[in-house]
């Protein structure tokens, strides 16, 4: 049965900074028996929060490297059924280890892009606009390296694009379900953030 999309909406904003509270990912982490599931988070952006939640008793997260001013992370020795948040407030690459367990391979990391501010974003290197068919999306602009993530409210990525020397690109979006959606784009080494309403 053929189901017109009748409203897709984008609407730009400067960065997860100035987004309600509720867009605002969470990145969930599993500590398992000697693993972190999953180990590498790559579409952090400050303002995120990464959340463990113990799977398995004793394990720690401790971090081995942070950016310059983040705090350290040392949750100490926890059992089955703790968790732990951590508000990201610095842009960097963290690496963590359990412990006990870091030479079996426990070890994990994230990386959170920085803000993009609001100059950045008025000299945004691409447009969006969503195209007449209503079941479509096209990205204009000369970009030379992209990389975008199309994420639910909950930060899990649904698809992922990468594209180089980009003018004009077009996204199939058919399959989306109605609901809000956000596209985490890298354009050029910068970071920027689209919201996507699919209306039908």
């Amino acid at each position: 049965m053929f189901r017109k999309l009748q409203g897709i909406f984008l609407l730009g904003f400067s960065s997860f900074a100035i987004l309600p509270q509720s867009f605002a990912t969470i990145h969930n982490v599993t500590v398992s028996n000697n693993v972190f599931t999953p180990s590498t988070i790559t579409n952090a952006v400050v303002g995120d929060t990464i959340k463990w939640t113990w799977a398995a008793s004793g394990h720690d997260v401790a971090t081995t490297s942070t950016p310059s001013g983040a705090t350290a992370i040392s949750t100490g020795i926890q059992n089955s059924g703790f968790t732990f948040e951590y508000k990201i407030a610095v842009a960097g690459t963290y690496a963590y280890k359990c412990t006990p367990h870091a030479s079996m391979g426990m070890v994990g990391g994230f990386t959170a892009a920085p803000l993009t501010s609001v100059e950045e974003v008025a000299k945004k290197p691409f447009t969006v606009a969503v195209n007449t068919t209503g079941n479509s999306f096209t990205l204009s602009g000369n970009v030379r390296s992209l990389t975008m993530d199309l994420l639910d409210l909950n930060g899990r990525k649904i698809n992922s694009y990468q594209l180089s020397n980009t003018q004009n690109t077009t996204f199939d979006i058919s399959a989306l379900s109605q609901g809000i959606y956000i596209l985490s784009i890298y354009a050029d080494g910068k970071h920027y953030s689209e919201k996507l309403s699919v209306i039908r």
